[in-house]
This record gives structure tokens, sequence and C-alpha cells, in this order.
């Protein structure tokens, strides 16, 4: 209903791809900015610090804390692919191991195993998901048509969905679920004119059946 800017005129970029809360603290948030890193609220919503842990020279796409965790953070940026921080964003290392310098779009975390996590990336026409189940350590590219990956997330349940973003002359785009180690797309599908170009998804606490996809529709 109403809005109030967290943001001042110190802030060197007002450009965020992504918004991270603290799960055992609301006041401290991270947020992703392209090209000036990570950049955390210090004690509250008021007070914000500039290209933490190393973060200045990337273009954070993605961030997120593990399940749980108000110290595990895990970012993923335009050709540097993931970073991970064990102590809360001071500092960032590599956590790339097994998938090379990737641009990392979305990277999601199944809320019943932290150690199970989903990256997507993409390139100009091209791209794919990798999945862990060891934090990182080794990764398998998933058995999806190889379009641009924009975001990827899993349900409560610990299902993985994963958003396509075209192009759809290769396969459509849209939502895909996966149910062992089989995809399947579920739309929205809306032709070769109105193609669903989404960013975004989030899944209801309390109906699993109801999920919310949003982005930007070519020609609306």
């Amino acid at each position: 209903v109403t809005w109030t800017p967290l943001h001042d005129g110190t802030w060197p970029v007002l450009v965020i791809n992504d918004i991270a809360l603290d799960p055992n603290d609301p006041d401290v948030i991270l947020v992703a900015s392209p090209g000036k890193g990570v950049i955390p609220s210090i004690h509250d919503r008021d007070t914000w610090a500039f290209q933490v842990g190393g973060t200045g020279s990337l273009s954070v796409n993605s961030v997120a804390f593990a399940p749980g965790s108000s110290s595990t953070v895990f970012i993923g940026s335009s050709s540097a692919a993931v970073w991970k921080s064990t102590n809360g964003g001071t500092s960032f290392s590599a956590s790339s191991t097994g998938i090379g310098a990737l641009d990392t779009y979305s990277i999601g975390s199944n809320p019943l195993d932290e150690r199970e996590l989903a990256v997507a990336f993409q390139g100009a026409n091209n791209g794919g998901v990798y999945t862990t189940l060891d934090g990182g350590q080794s990764w398998t590219l998933e058995a999806l048509p190889p379009t641009r990956y924009s975001c990827v997330r899993f349900s409560a349940s610990g299902q993985l969905f994963a958003i396509s973003s075209g192009p759809s002359s290769i396969a459509p785009e849209g939502l895909y679920r996966r149910d062992g180690a089989t995809w399947t797309s579920i739309g929205p599908d809306q032709g070769t004119l109105y193609e669903s170009d989404l960013t975004t998804m989030r899944f209801s606490s309390s109906d699993p059946d109801l999920i919310w996809a949003g982005g930007a529709d070519f020609g609306v």
C-alpha cells in the first residue's frame, strides 16, 4: 500500500538485481548490484555499506542466504559464476569448481537440504541449469533444452523449477518443472508472437499448488 525508499544520495548505483533478507534478522539486507557488487545494510535499514567482501568489481545478478543461515551467502555474477561467503558477506571466494566462468542469472537452494543448489545461466541464445548435491564441490548439467535460463527456485517440498527465456525456436519458453530426472514444460505458452519472457517466480507458503511468475511479454 505504501513504499519507503531505503537508498539515499550516497549509493553508487540504483540498479538492483536481487534482494536477500537474513533469515534470522530482518534488518540485515543484502542487495545485488551490477558493477558495484554486494551492498549490505549495517545495523538497520538506513545505513548501508558498498562493494563489500571484495565484490566491487562483480556484476551481481543474484544473492541468497543458505536456508536458516546468517553466515552462508551465495552470489551469482555475470562472467564470474558463483561466489560464496561463510561470514555473512564480509568476504567472498569463488565457488565454481566444475562450472567455470558462467553468466549466472539466478541461484536457488533446496529448503530441505542447503547442500543442494541450482544455478541458471545463459549466453546470447543458449544456456542451461547446473545443480550440485554437495554444496558446490561438484556440478551436474540438468537435462533441459539448451535455451537461456533466467531463474531457478526450489518449492517448499524441494521440487526444482526453472524459467526458460528462449529462444522459442529451440524449445518452449516459460516454466519447467523437474520430476526425478525428467523436466516438463508447464507454460505459460503464448505462441510464437507473444513469448513468455519471465524472469522471476515465487511459491505460496499456504498453497503448494500456487505459483506466481513475473516478467515482460513481447509486445505487452
